[in-house]
């Protein structure tokens, strides 16, 4: 994580073969500094597929950051202001994710009996 805190200038949206982003392969290999460094180049899409990821991997610490990260509450503020309720979660279906657009943390967690959230 040195690389990222020396360089400002990365691609958050660069992907490997199989698809794979950087802040994904953070969380599957449980990289907690890696992933929160991620976060601050991330929107709101990305910030809402690392949790979710988060959660159904059971990478509960990874999750937690990832909601009391200062990117993610500065969106969800903005979403409370906006009164804009449940589109943050509601994301437009797409090929790049592998969650279905009307799914939150909490219903996530609910499935896979994450109860730690």
């Amino acid at each position: 994580h040195r690389i990222l805190l020396e360089n400002e200038k990365y691609n958050i949206d660069v992907a490997n073969q199989l698809g794979r982003t950087a802040i994904q392969l953070a969380i599957e290999n449980e990289h907690l500094e890696v992933v929160t460094l991620l976060l601050y180049s991330c929107d709101g899409q990305k910030i809402r597929e690392a949790i979710l990821l988060a959660i159904y991997l059971g990478h509960i610490q990874i999750a937690e950051a990832c909601l009391h990260h200062p990117t993610f509450r500065r969106l969800n503020d903005k979403r409370a202001i906006t009164d804009s309720e449940g589109t943050f979660w509601q994301t437009p279906t797409s090929d790049d994710t592998q969650f279905a657009s009307d799914i939150t943390p909490l219903m996530l967690a609910a499935q896979h009996n994450r109860t730690e959230i």
